[in-house]
């Protein structure tokens, strides 16, 4: 705007105030009777006065104000989906932590088990091998017998005939 429309502006409002100041008062009452002609003739000369920038700033001030609450939406926007993925990290942390509590469960079950299995089998075969040395051992004292063989310390037959 430029100084001299303000100047102009002024004027005419400072005008139109000395006009209103002036006016005829009705009685018992706040109110005053004016010159209709001349006031909207004042009105209109202020506002000739008041550059088309005036229009495009109140344009520009609406577009500002509808800018402003655009990115204030999208901020809010932003904010709920930030929310929301934070819930989701959070939600899958405490699923993938409990499904790895639930694996390391299953597995040590899954290893005493095994274990168990083994170790059973491992009697098994402990208790077989037994039984045959006890065999083997009954067997070869009995062909000693039979066949008068002396077994040295080491377990070999040793043939006395032939000596």
């Amino acid at each position: 705007m430029t100084d001299q429309a303000m100047t102009e502006a002024g004027r005419g409002l400072d005008e139109l105030r000395e006009l209103i100041s002036q006016a005829k008062s009705v009685p018992m009452s706040a109110s005053c009777v004016v010159n209709r002609a001349d006031v909207l003739a004042l009105v209109d000369r202020i506002r000739a006065a008041l550059p088309e920038e005036l229009g495009r700033a109140q344009g520009l001030l609406a577009n500002s104000d509808a800018e402003a609450a655009a990115i204030v939406d999208a901020a809010r926007a932003k904010a709920t989906q930030l929310a929301k993925d934070h819930e989701i990290v959070r939600e899958a942390q405490e699923i993938a932590a409990d499904l790895r509590r639930t694996t390391e469960q299953e597995c040590a079950d899954l290893r005493r088990e095994t274990d168990v299995f083994i170790d059973s089998r491992l009697a098994s075969f402990e208790s077989e091998l037994h039984r045959t040395s006890s065999q083997v051992a009954t067997a070869r004292q009995r062909l000693s017998e039979r066949s008068a063989l002396d077994v040295d310390p080491l377990g070999h037959a040793q043939d006395h005939q032939a000596g």
